[in-house]
């Protein structure tokens, strides 16, 4: 009845509308109910009259007891005493009130970290874990620029690595952290506390492996993803000037050095060589290469497409159509092999420029400063940019060197250079930028104003931790080019005569790696020759070895195929990863284990499926399970590739050649084995496969059990 009776009385009293004065606020704040209750009355004023009716009177005003502030609802009441220094007057007066105040006003804040680090990234996530903890943080999600974690295992087929992390080595002058997490405190309260976890850090033995040098609070509008959102990440790599000479060791100083002014140090702008001098004629030759490499990248044959252009209020948006990407699968690390098919998106990377950006002095010999910029970079993808750049303009790899190596249906070896003179130097978000200012730019609210397309509405708002963020920056950069110092021994401890670890590298590469690499583009020649039509097979072909009969049946029925013209066409699909050749191929499914799949190749050819996977089970090594497909081939030239999806019951696929031919080997992973009657098992899901020219009839089958 009661209900009934208050329901009657909300039906009577008239809907407010937006233009209406809110109701009257009761002046006292409840907290708690019950024996527990706990009410901070004094902390609204009373001194507003009661008003006789809502549309008469105008809204009472509360007001913080202890710095009378005004406040338009008790939300926003809340969220100041929670949130200043106030909350420390709550606390002494009530602290089961200034705990339901905390609880109430708990909601996720969002914090950004300028970190720099001498190596293992990991070092300066775990200072900013460390931080945030000692502020009292909870649910800390942490992303990070130069390969976030939880973000980039994108190998897709379990192999939990990832393939844009760096390598330990790689240190840094300038990463981008972002942190979202849940305080206790907030605004200027929550700042403090930051300052004071910073400055403890900066004070303990970690800050010698990373530091932070700048820390801002944003707006849940106006939240960031380190790594999702970083448009453009900048690598630079340290050279020895001799290096770039054609003599390609050590010299003197005084030999190159005396042609320059004032060399200053990491982060600079670098000197000005003066007059004729060694040194100016270097990086002239340097700066040519440079321009020859990125004008062989930027041919359409290896340009992989544009992407899309994005306008915002009339403005090109960063990333858009002026941007080249290219496949780098060949510039990755080995171990990563089983995500970097040519064929995936994963090996795709916006490569925008490679160029000198300074020169500096390092323990008294002068070093060249290469930058290379890009949205994303593959574990030592930069490393072997820099060690085949100086391969080439030495001579001692082809010029068309790069662009063999971005083709998508090319897999080659390519040089790596010395891990620890790479160090990460900024990271940029032009599109976050164009919405919300520059990132750590104080000055960006006093130079940007609102336009009439209103491209910026609302100016961002920096609340400073109190810090010297320039100077910890400078005083990074130092540190920074210290470490690198000691770890390639020129001027330091590092127990080695100057630049001789890395003259060291120089002759192995130029007596050992590259002979290696050049015989895998004679490879890469035989295979364009093969897919033009221009290949021909040795002269001395060996006597083929008459087929076993365990393998007759199959064979003939194969063979039957082709003469008959009933081979299938090969499906779109397939069609990607097949080069070239006068055949194809197609698959049928097992009928013994998947009798109710309908399969139109196994309802096609009965006997020959029949016999193809009785086959299997006469040559499987012990142990191996019936797989549920098969792969039948014919003259068929595969590029390479990784087999989709991830084997079902199986960790490897099967595969023997068949039929009267020469050449024709399978490569797995730059090993090549002779299959012709003889059974290879290898992971098809996360090795990279192909096969080698061939003269004759090339029969293959493989045996697979898809997921």
């Amino acid at each position: 009845a009661v209900a009934a009776a208050v329901a009657g009385l909300r039906k009577l009293q008239p809907r407010r509308r937006s233009s209406q004065l809110p109701l009257p606020v009761r002046p006292t704040v409840v907290l708690a109910a019950g024996a527990e209750a706990a009410t901070i009355a004094s902390a609204v004023t009373e001194d507003a009259p009661t008003p006789s009716s809502p549309s008469s009177v105008p809204p009472q005003e509360l007001k913080c007891k202890w710095c009378s502030q005004p406040f338009n609802s008790r939300t926003q009441l809340f969220r100041h005493l929670h949130s200043t220094a106030c909350a420390e007057a709550v606390e002494r007066e009530d602290p089961n009130g200034a705990r339901m105040i905390a609880e109430k006003n708990r909601v996720r804040q969002y914090a950004v970290f300028k970190v720099g680090y001498v190596s293992n990234a990991d070092s300066a996530e775990a200072a900013v874990l460390e931080v945030l903890t000692r502020c009292g943080a909870t649910g800390i999600e942490l992303s990070r620029a130069s390969g976030d974690r939880s973000r980039t295992n994108q190998s897709g087929d379990g192999m939990n690595i990832s393939i844009v992390r760096q390598e330990e080595s790689c240190g840094a002058l300038e990463d981008i952290v972002t942190a979202k997490f849940a305080a206790d405190v907030a605004g200027e309260a929550l700042m403090s506390r930051l300052a004071a976890a910073i400055n403890a850090h900066q004070e303990s033995d970690a800050a010698a492996q990373s530091s932070i040098l700048d820390v801002r609070m944003l707006t849940s509008r106006s939240s960031l993803h380190a790594e999702a959102l970083c448009t453009r990440r900048v690598y630079s790599y340290l050279l020895p000037l001799w290096a770039v000479n054609e003599q390609c060791e050590p010299v003197e100083s005084g030999i190159i050095d005396d042609g320059y002014e004032e060399a200053p140090g990491l982060g600079s702008s670098g000197v000005t060589f003066r007059g004729s001098s060694l040194g100016r004629d270097i990086l002239t030759k340097l700066k040519t290469m440079v321009k020859n490499i990125m004008h062989s990248l930027e041919d359409q044959d290896t340009r992989e497409g544009q992407a899309s252009p994005m306008f915002y209020s009339g403005h090109w948006m960063y990333g858009s159509s002026q941007r080249g990407r290219y496949r780098w699968h060949n510039f990755a690390a080995p171990e990563l092999s089983g995500s970097l098919s040519p064929k995936k998106d994963l090996v795709v990377c916006a490569f925008d420029r490679i160029n000198h950006a300074s020169t500096i002095l390092m323990g008294g010999e002068t070093w060249l400063v290469i930058n290379m910029s890009g949205d994303t970079f593959l574990t030592q993808q930069c490393r072997r940019i820099i060690a085949s750049l100086l391969a080439v303009h030495h001579g001692w790899l082809p010029a068309d060197f790069f662009r063999t190596a971005v083709r998508s249906d090319v897999v080659v070896r390519t040089p790596i250079a010395p891990g620890h003179l790479l160090y990460l130097d900024h990271c940029q978000y032009h599109t976050w930028n164009r919405l919300h200012g520059g990132l750590f730019d104080r000055t960006w609210k006093d130079r940007v104003h609102e336009n009439s397309s209103g491209l910026v509405t609302k100016l961002p708002e920096f609340q400073d931790f109190g810090g010297d963020a320039e100077g910890s920056t400078i005083a990074w950069r130092k540190r920074l080019q210290t470490h690198i110092e000691l770890a390639e021994g020129v001027g330091g401890s590092g127990g080695r005569s100057d630049g001789a670890g890395f003259a060291e590298w120089m002759r192995e590469m130029r007596l050992s790696v590259c002979p290696e690499i050049r015989t895998d583009l004679e490879v890469i020649a035989s295979l364009d020759a093969f897919a033009e039509g221009r290949w021909v097979a040795p002269m001395a072909r060996p006597a083929a070895a008459p087929c076993p009969e365990v393998y007759r049946k199959v064979l003939q029925l194969l063979q039957g195929l082709v003469d008959e013209g009933r081979w299938p066409p090969t499906s779109p699909a397939r069609s990607q990863v097949v080069r070239a050749g006068d055949g194809g191929t197609f698959s049928a499914v097992n009928p013994l284990l998947l009798s109710g799949t309908k399969n139109r190749r196994a309802a096609e050819f009965p006997e020959l499926t029949a016999a193809v996977f009785e086959l299997e089970m006469a040559i499987a090594p012990p142990g191996r399970s019936p797989s549920t497909f098969a792969a039948f081939n014919h003259n068929a030239l595969f590029s390479p590739h990784t087999d989709s999806g991830a084997g079902l019951g199986q960790s490897s696929s099967l595969i023997v050649g068949l039929g009267d031919y020469c050449g024709g080997e399978l490569v797995v992973e730059g090993t090549s084995s002779d299959i012709r009657y003889r059974p290879l098992e290898f992971d098809g899901w996360r090795q990279r496969h192909w096969t080698l020219p061939f003269a004759g009839t090339r029969f293959s089958l493989v045996w697979f059990s898809p997921a």
